[in-house]
């Protein structure tokens, strides 16, 4: 994805299979995980969430990779069911490897309708993952940023080798910055 915008979803871009109706939305089919996404000064905006990795078995790293682009809030989300919700995480990883940020913005820019820290939603939420976040260097220095938000990073790891990394990171109003169980 170059400069493309994904918006008003449930799930911007999904990395797995979902239950099709009248299953749950959210509810993703075993072994599915799996991708490779690269977004490069992209924009997803008002998605409930952004994009979703669900596990990826083969022993190596995804290769998927974000650069410059902007993970956002500003508006009321267009479904029906979470109209009232921020988006609850811009990006989820479960049980991933390897995936990298590099000079990303992670954003709920209103918080007239979202107020209360609680629906403010979450930057990056990892379950189990291992990846890196750092500033972007390609031309000009480019830190990443959570703004507004109740967690940056959310991070849980039952294998102590599935740890990220975070650098030159700005976090800006938010509840908290770090949470890593």
């Amino acid at each position: 994805l170059n400069s493309c915008t994904v918006s008003n979803a449930v799930v911007g871009v999904s990395c797995a299979s979902r239950q099709p109706p009248p299953f749950a939305p959210n509810v993703y089919i075993t072994n599915t995980g799996g991708a490779i996404l690269q977004a490069n000064t992209s924009i997803f905006l008002n998605n409930q969430v952004d994009v979703n990795f669900e596990p990826y078995t083969l022993t190596a790293n995804n290769l998927s990779l974000f650069k410059r682009s902007q993970f956002k809030t500003n508006g009321f989300l267009k479904d029906p069911l979470y109209s009232s919700l921020s988006s609850s995480y811009h990006v989820r990883l479960i049980d991933t490897r390897g995936i990298r940020f590099f000079g990303c913005n992670f954003s709920n820019d209103n918080i007239t309708i979202y107020p209360s820290i609680p629906t403010r939603g979450s930057g990056i939420y990892a379950y189990n993952s291992k990846f890196h976040f750092a500033e972007d260097v390609s031309s000009v220095t480019t830190p990443g940023r959570f703004t507004n938000l109740r967690y940056g990073i959310h991070s849980f790891a039952l294998n102590p080798v599935r740890n990220f990394t975070c650098k030159s990171t700005l976090f800006n109003n938010v509840s908290n910055g770090i949470l890593a169980i």
